[in-house]
């Protein structure tokens, strides 16, 4: 059998596994979810990276790729490595470039995306191991509905964290966003109201899961992702932990001291098996003000998923914190907006954009 066979035949394969998705807020558990689903043998939960989005105004309708647009692809993945240098996963780049300059003719965008996600390694596991593609990527929440368009049969895990524990979570975590109470409180609310639309537009294709409901009954919730994903449920999931464990010991980090603490944050969250101890952390750690931040900027979309505000604000309290949150909420509002614009941008105005960044 010729190779463009070989490739044909694999082409066919990769276009019957189905891709679903993780989205929500960071900080609500989407890594955690993606390491739970990434302890099942047949199941590929990528990393977090804006591939399939980043290049969807492009390539969307094509069927026919050229070399060019190959290297484009290879050239974001590198660009995002810079930034992102312990993402979990490793690939051979001169396989993954024979593999899409030599896709036959016909190919569409999403068969192109399910076949860089293959590519990837994770806990070793081949290609024809997996039967389920999970893409995790928070950003893809303000786009669900370009993936839909691009992917009617796919599925999405809403991760949802309460507000004032995001709000925590960031504080305390070592990231690259700013630790503001008010304008992490706004992007929660953005991103939830997004999520929301989803949940109520499409509920058939949602399933939403608390960080808190998973805290504190993992069995019972990765259960019901194995059943909405229709896949087997594996004890062993709930021991993801011990990959994370030797992902932090072998790792080696290196780079700026920012991006190993980081990573070591992560990683060492991660490590660690499932508990409830930290899912009440804001009623003592979150200082009376910022709890009274987030309560009035995120009350609202909040008691839509079930949290109630820990108290009744005044009208006074309320008038005072309007006008101080008109600031954070452009700020947190053009954060936002800027995702869902750069969308629409060429891949080649993006990629020149991100040279210029990482060239620095």
């Amino acid at each position: 059998m010729n190779f463009l066979s070989i490739m044909q035949i694999q082409s066919r394969y990769v276009k019957e596994i189905p891709i679903h998705f993780i989205i929500g807020i960071g900080r609500s558990g989407t890594s955690l979810l993606t390491s739970v689903l990434n302890a099942h043998p047949n199941t590929l939960a990528c990393p977090e990276v804006l591939f399939i989005s980043f290049f969807y105004s492009k390539f969307k309708n094509k069927k026919s790729w050229k070399d060019q647009e190959v290297e484009q692809i290879l050239e974001y993945l590198d660009l995002f490595a810079i930034d992102h240098p312990y993402i979990g996963w490793n690939y051979e780049k001169e396989k993954l470039r024979a593999t899409l300059r030599n896709l036959p003719t016909g190919t569409d965008y999403l068969t192109l995306c399910k076949t860089v996600c293959l590519h990837f390694e994770v806990d070793g596991k081949s290609m024809e191991d997996i039967q389920l593609l999970v893409d995790k990527n928070p950003a893809n929440t303000l786009c669900w509905g370009e993936l839909l368009r691009l992917s009617p049969e796919s599925k999405f895990i809403i991760a949802l964290r309460d507000y004032r524990g995001n709000v925590l979570s960031r504080k305390q975590s070592i990231h690259t966003r700013t630790p503001n109470t008010a304008i992490n409180a706004f992007r929660w609310k953005f991103f939830n109201e997004k999520a929301f639309e989803l949940l109520k537009k499409h509920p058939e294709k949602v399933l939403l899961v608390k960080y808190e409901e998973l805290a504190k009954n993992p069995e019972e919730q990765v259960k019901k992702m194995c059943k909405f994903f229709n896949i087997e449920y594996l004890s062993e999931m709930l021991d993801f932990h011990q990959r994370e464990h030797d992902v932090l010991h072998e790792a080696g980090f290196s780079g700026s001291e920012h991006k190993i603490k980081r990573a070591e944050k992560k990683y060492g969250d991660l490590a660690s098996p499932i508990n409830s101890e930290r899912v009440m952390a804001w009623e003592n750690e979150l200082h009376e003000k910022d709890v009274k931040w987030a309560e009035f900027i995120c009350r609202v979309t909040g008691k839509k998923f079930g949290y109630e505000p820990s108290s009744i604000l005044p009208i006074t309290k309320k008038a005072a914190l309007f006008f101080k949150s008109i600031l954070p909420f452009f700020v947190a509002w053009w954060d936002v907006s800027k995702t869902r614009i750069l969308l629409h941008f060429p891949p080649e105005t993006k990629l020149s954009r991100l040279r210029a960044i990482y060239k620095k």
